[in-house]
């Protein structure tokens, strides 16, 4: 069922809306407001459906209080899809992303490739450091990989996976535009100096990178690509492991 809010100053237009709803047993009034600003702590903290609004409105009219619900929407969806940490995307966006780009390879064999990385040596880094060390490696790592999108891969789409390990998901690109994004990568990392407390390196990452072929699911892909940022760890660590 669909659940609507009425904002609307006037009694008589309240009532006609009212009245209206009940001819459409699919959707529940949850809320009916006079005042808009009374609305719009509602609203900020309860999803609704349908929102009705008269355009008319003392105090705050419905056309700008519709742009500042729009807008609250749009900061609350970023918010649900962010990493607080990093400032990446969560598992929550990856998720979404994934389901998208398997759908449109499904349907127009539209390539797209992953990357997962791993921070090598991380839990020494918590241990000789401390966690709150450890946190700014892990926001170095946002930083850095939001850099690279920023200035060089505009549509690469950076994301935390989880604990140390990040997953940058490549829309469009087949091997060798994966590989090169992630040599480009390994080499800013390997060039940037953190200087965290008593902590003063470079962080080094395990890659490894995947694309999608045949009729691989999305666990397929990200078993592969997992395995291959094993054997990067395996084979010494600080290191890139591919194959098609």
């Amino acid at each position: 069922m669909l659940t609507c809010v009425i904002v609307e100053d006037e009694f008589p237009a309240r009532e006609e809306l009212k009245y209206f709803l009940t001819k459409h047993k699919e959707i529940s009034l949850e809320k009916e407001f006079e005042n808009p600003i009374d609305s719009l702590k509602y609203l900020q903290e309860n999803k609704v459906d349908i929102i009705f609004l008269d355009i008319n409105m003392p105090e705050l009219d419905g056309m700008s209080l519709g742009k500042i619900l729009t807008k609250l929407n749009v900061e609350l969806s970023q918010e649900n899809a962010t990493d607080a940490l990093t400032q990446l995307y969560n598992r929550r966006f990856i998720h979404a992303e994934l389901d998208t780009l398997h759908k449109e390879y499904l349907e127009n064999n539209t390539p797209f490739s992953i990357l997962l990385l791993d921070l090598d040596n991380f839990k020494s880094v918590n241990d000789n450091y401390g966690h709150h060390i450890g946190d700014e490696v892990i926001k170095h790592v946002g930083t850095v990989l939001n850099n690279i999108k920023h200035q060089k891969y505009p549509t690469m789409e950076p994301c935390r996976y989880g604990g140390d390990e990040f997953l940058v998901i490549l829309p469009a690109y087949q091997k060798d535009g994966a590989v090169s994004i992630a040599r480009d990568i390994k080499d800013a990392f390997d060039h940037v100096i953190l200087h965290a407390g008593a902590y003063h390196d470079i962080v080094r990452l395990s890659i490894g990178v995947a694309g999608i072929r045949d009729e691989e699911t999305i666990q397929d892909l990200l078993n592969k690509c997992d395995q291959r940022m094993y054997i990067s760890k395996r084979d010494g660590k600080h290191r890139i492991t591919y194959w098609w």
